[in-house]
């Protein structure tokens, strides 16, 4: 598009730009006045009015003016939409834990609370160890030992008879006295006391044997036992039956025929934890060429229990007749 030179401003003594606004305004009333029919007739017959138009503009055009001032600068523009969001960072090192605080106040001692509710009885412990046994006590002193009685007279030898079966035994009456020796008898009478843990012994010869008691006390329980042997150590046979203190009868035999000769025959052994007697008859001997005895024996055995300083101890007898045979 032509630029209209402007002929300078009012102030500087020029005249004032032309615009291509004014120029058209003056050609428009210019037509106005010469009328709608005469620009018809020039429309159609003569040049063309926009171009006789640009030629007058063109023929009229003045040098270029000065350049005028700046423009004021333009009211800022909106910003613009935002940007997309960046990427996460990466995460930074962890910080150093802040030093410890100081310990706040104590706070006040809270309520009691309610008692909980009995708790189960615990299992039995077990039985603690047994003490040790204590020291056992002195042994007691010894009782004064019964007089002997006097020994009967021997009489004469009578004969001897073959042993009986022995009869049912009766019941037990208290130890009498020892009776006197009948005719050709010798009277036999032992008697001796044991304390607890002793054995002793007492005896009588009669025709060259042994007739002898053995006095035990173990615990409560006292024992006896009566023995025949030879002086001469000579071996013999026996035999012997009779009852015990518990009212059992018993037999015992020892010859050629069952374990043969010996030096020492058992007639027998009894106990008892308070009064025991029993009776024996027994035969010794070896026919033809050793003396033979035959007797009848009773036997008590007693258990006495401590009293006061009198310590327990056992009372064995024994008492009856011996006879030599012929």
């Amino acid at each position: 598009m032509p630029v209209i030179r402007p002929r300078g401003s009012r102030q500087d003594g020029g005249t004032r730009r032309i615009s291509y606004a004014n120029v058209v305004a003056t050609v428009a009333l210019f037509l106005a006045a010469a009328g709608g029919t005469s620009y018809a007739a020039v429309n159609a017959s003569g040049p063309d009015p926009h171009e006789i138009l640009l030629s007058w503009i063109h023929g009229h055009q003045s040098d270029r003016g000065p350049t005028g001032p700046t423009g004021a600068t333009g009211a800022t523009g909106k910003n613009g939409a935002t940007g997309a969001t960046g990427a996460t960072g990466a995460t930074g090192a962890g910080g150093t834990g802040g030093a410890t605080g100081p310990t706040g106040p104590t706070g006040r001692a809270g309520e009691r609370g309610l008692l909980g509710a009995t708790g189960a009885t615990g299992a039995t412990g077990n039985p603690g160890a047994t003490g040790p046994t204590g020291v056992t006590g002195p042994t007691g002193d010894r009782g004064t030992a019964g007089l002997a009685g006097p020994t009967g007279a021997t009489g004469a030898t009578g004969a001897t008879g073959d042993p009986g079966t022995p009869g049912a035994t009766g019941s037990t009456g208290p130890t009498g006295n020892p009776g006197a020796a009948g005719p050709g008898a010798t009277s036999v009478y032992l008697d001796t006391e044991a304390g607890v843990g002793m054995t002793t012994t007492t005896s009588q010869i009669v025709d060259g044997y042994h007739v002898a008691e053995r006095c035990t006390l173990a615990g409560a329980t006292a024992s006896i036992m009566i023995v025949v042997s030879r002086g001469d150590g000579q071996q013999f046979n026996a035999a012997a039956g009779g009852v015990l203190s518990t009212q059992a009868p018993f037999s015992v035999e020892s010859d050629s025929f069952d374990g043969g000769p010996l030096l020492t025959f058992v007639l027998l052994t009894d106990s008892s934890a308070s009064d025991g007697a029993g009776q024996v008859s027994f035969e010794a001997g070896q026919y033809g060429a050793v003396p033979s005895i035959s007797g009848q024996l009773g036997y008590g055995v007693h258990s006495v229990p401590a009293n006061g300083p009198l310590a327990a101890f056992a009372d064995c007898r024994v008492f009856g007749t011996a006879v030599a045979a012929s």
